[in-house]
């Protein structure tokens, strides 16, 4: 009798070890339980976009939160200026920028440099690096560190300290 008891336990036992593993797997499988890598504080609120770029032939731009973020308000870009608040909601193309949309709308050579600078001697000096840099040594024209040493801290936007 006490036998046929544990003959019938370890018959369930795997049974019950795939009750466990279906709700556990796929809770790794989401990334939870997954530590990852804490951004440096320049790479902190970088956006990639890449709706339409390498389907273009350029590189994705690389979108540095905090340099706009230092002398603009959120209000400016996601209200006065459309950009969506959720990733890859908007679909701008270089044709909209050069007709003062989206990034054109401050980067015209007046407020900000343009995508396309002409020279007095009439040359072009094309900007495209600057925003396209993934994949490329470009020189970053601010250095996080001093960039922000000014600026006030707060609970909200800034990288936990290390």
């Amino acid at each position: 009798m006490f036998s046929c008891n544990i003959m019938r336990l370890v018959a369930r036992i795997p049974i019950l070890f795939l009750l466990i593993a279906s709700f556990v797997l796929p809770a790794f499988a989401q990334g939870k339980g997954v530590k990852k890598r804490r951004p440096l504080p320049d790479e902190s609120g970088n956006v990639v976009m890449n709706n339409l770029s390498q389907k273009n032939g350029l590189a994705p731009v690389v979108f540095s939160h905090w340099v706009h973020r230092a002398k603009f308000t959120c209000r400016l870009c996601h209200v006065d200026i459309a950009f969506a608040m959720e990733a890859n909601g908007t679909q701008m193309r270089e044709e909209d920028n050069r007709k003062g949309y989206y990034c054109g709308a401050c980067h015209n050579g007046k407020i900000a440099f343009p995508a396309i600078l002409r020279k007095p001697s009439g040359e072009e000096a094309r900007n495209c690096d600057r925003c396209h840099p993934a994949g490329k040594d470009v020189p970053q024209q601010f250095e996080f560190s001093a960039f922000t040493a000014d600026l006030p801290k707060g609970r909200f936007g800034d990288p936990p300290e290390l």
